[in-house]
This record gives C-alpha cells, structure tokens and sequence, in this order.
C-alpha cells in the first residue's frame, strides 16, 4: 500500500483526466520504453546476436535430424546450453528494472481493477457466513447512505446481503452478528476510486467474507471498435497492460535493431 503511494501524485491526475484507457496506454509506453532502454544499454548485443545465430542454426541441424534420434538428441543438448546462455544474458537487464514495474503494476493493480460505485446507483453489500451461523445481521449505516431492506435480515443460504445507495464520499459502516462486529468501508465516486471490494475473515465465528458489488472495470468497454472484439472487450488493466506492451516493446525493439 505504502509503495502504491509513490505513483499516486503522477498517476491520479492523469487518470482523472484522461481516464482509464489512456492511463493504462501511456503507463505501458512508458514501461516498455524504459525496460527497452534498460535492455539496449545492459546487454551486450553483439553477443547476443551471435547465441541467437547459433540458435537458428542449431534448429536448422534439429531438423535435418528427424530420422537419427541419436545425433538428433546431441543437438538439442547443444541447443539447450546456447539457449540457456542466451536467456541469462538477456534477462541480465530485469534486475535494473523489476522495482519500477512492481511499482506500476501495484498502482494498477489497486487503481484500476474495478469500476467505482456511481453516486445513486443502486448497490449491494454481501456477507458469507460460516456454516451453522443463523443468527440475523443488522448493518449500521453512515449518515449520507440509505436502504431499502430491512437493516436486520436473517441469512438465507449463509448469506445476507443489502441494497444500498448514496452520494459521493468515503463511507464506514459495519456489520454485527451476534456479539461481533466488523466494519468495512466503500467509496462513492463519479470518478475511478474504490477501496478493495472484498474483505475477508480467517478467525471470524460468524464471518466469512464483506464483498461489495464494484463490477471488473473494463479498459475497452467505450473504445469503438474494440470493446465489440470478444476476447479483447472482457479485458481488465493487466490484459490491456499485457497487448500494449507487447505491440509497443516489439515495435521498439526491431527499430532500435535489438537482438
């Protein structure tokens, strides 16, 4: 959490204002980029491109040899000690630059995972309870956050859950079964800001689980074009993190001529 905050100062204002599929497209440039620097400048290239000559080669020799599993067999220990030494020296440059993108990955992680609760729309509050646990639940709601359920239900099938809705702002509330109480909090925005939607309870005797109803936000869910492409419209931050930077890291690599 601590980390997370390092990139808040540069990142929040740049999602507020661009949004989260520009947010995610500009952090994977910016890592790509960085990471394609770092590899040029600490990798040795004419050596790589000579292992990566020989492994062509190798492979080329691989396939000859279909037909003599014993040569054939040489040959791929041979493949496996060049490739080898090829993966060392070109993974050489991830110790400069796995603290930056942990960094970047932690940010997304816990900015852009799901979408916010709106103010006014309608949203639910869900307990899990440990079996054998039928004693009601009643929720204690802040002043701002309104209901239309009962505040005291008794669990159906080891859950209770709750509609709620309100305006914009950082809410507490809690939740008490029994003699327990345990508190939770949510965010309403307009904007792209929650807290973790789902807390979770090891040594609780009547908690499982506190899961609020934020939906995965969908980075390609108001790009034309793409959010009709099935595979890709279901795509979250790390999976449009994911198809970025491999266009951007490949397009960087061929033109700066990298082996």
């Amino acid at each position: 959490m601590v980390l997370n905050q390092i990139l808040e100062p540069l990142l929040r204002p740049l999602l507020d204002s661009v949004g989260p599929f520009w947010t995610v497209f500009i952090v994977s440039i910016t890592v790509s980029t960085l990471t394609t620097l770092v590899y040029k400048f600490t990798t040795d290239q004419h050596h790589l491109r000579s292992l990566k000559a020989d492994l062509k080669r190798y492979q080329k020799k691989l396939s000859a040899q279909k037909n003599n599993p014993e040569k054939a067999l040489k040959i791929q220990k041979d493949l496996m000690k060049v490739n080898g030494e090829y993966m060392k020296h070109s993974l050489r440059s991830s110790l400069y630059t796995f603290l930056p993108i942990i960094l970047f990955f932690g940010w997304l992680s816990a900015n852009l995972a799901y979408a916010p609760l709106l103010p006014g729309e309608p949203f639910t509050v869900n307990v899990s309870l440990p079996a054998g646990v039928t004693d009601a639940a009643t929720i204690n709601l802040p002043d701002g956050i309104t209901t239309t359920d009962n505040l005291t239900q008794k669990p159906n099938e080891r859950t209770v859950s709750w509609t709620l809705s309100g305006d914009v702002g950082h809410y507490d509330a809690s939740i008490q079964i029994g003699e327990e109480e345990q508190f939770f909090s949510f965010i309403i925005s307009d904007k792209i800001s929650y807290v973790n939607p789902l807390t979770t309870f090891d040594s609780s005797t009547y908690f499982s689980s506190i899961q609020l109803s934020n939906q995965k936000l969908l980075i390609f869910e108001n790009v034309p074009l793409l959010k009709s492409i099935p595979w890709i419209s279901s795509f979250g931050w790390f999976g449009a993190y994911f198809l970025f930077s491999i266009i951007f890291s490949t397009s960087l690599r061929k033109a700066l001529n990298l082996a």
